[in-house]
């Protein structure tokens, strides 16, 4: 047997009764005074509360996802400019963005 392979015998894990059950679970209510109560779920359900923020990650997420890769629009301006002769490269400013500023 390999040595990173991990085999666990439930047969002889002691006190292992496997899984029977849901148990009820703790949570605090407010009372019609306003007050918190603490109770114990009897009828558990399968709600999931999503915070403001994950709802508004996710939105953005997909946002970006609908994204092109390549902005159309640039390209189209950048190549104008070439056409009418309009677009010029310093080629110091280039020399500096391709070695990160160290131009030596």
């Amino acid at each position: 047997m390999d040595r990173d392979t991990m085999i666990i015998d439930r047969n002889r894990l002691k006190g292992y009764s496997g899984v029977r059950g849901v148990s009820r679970t703790p949570y605090m209510r407010k009372d019609g005074g306003g007050s918190q109560v603490e109770g114990v779920a009897s009828n558990p359900s399968s709600e999931v509360q999503v915070s403001k923020e994950a709802l508004l990650f996710t939105r953005l997420k997909e946002q970006l996802r609908n994204l092109p890769e390549i902005r159309e629009d640039r390209v189209e301006a950048v190549r104008q400019k070439l056409l009418n002769g309009e677009f010029a490269v310093d080629s110091e400013d280039l020399v500096e963005k391709l070695t990160g500023g160290d131009s030596r």
